[in-house]
């Protein structure tokens, strides 16, 4: 899998393409966390309508949040 990250004035985007294989890539379900500045949070719909659908998926304003999320150790 390849994946293309582009910083834009107003937003980032991140493009992944090609083939993804789970069992290769490791047991874990894939896991996504979105980091939000305050004044950008609104509302959870996103994680919702994710999470109803079997995706593991966070949206915070809180860093140590997104990182526990991921399994990753504090920075």
């Amino acid at each position: 899998m390849e994946s293309r990250l582009e910083i834009l004035p107003d937003h980032v985007q991140v493009s992944c393409t090609g083939q993804f294989d789970g069992a290769e890539a490791g047991a874990e379900r894939l896991r996504m966390a979105f980091l939000v500045g305050p004044e950008n949070f609104f509302t959870k719909t996103f994680e919702d309508t994710a999470t109803n659908r079997g995706l593991a998926v966070r949206s915070t304003t809180s860093l140590a949040e997104a990182r526990a999320f991921l399994g990753l150790k504090d920075s």
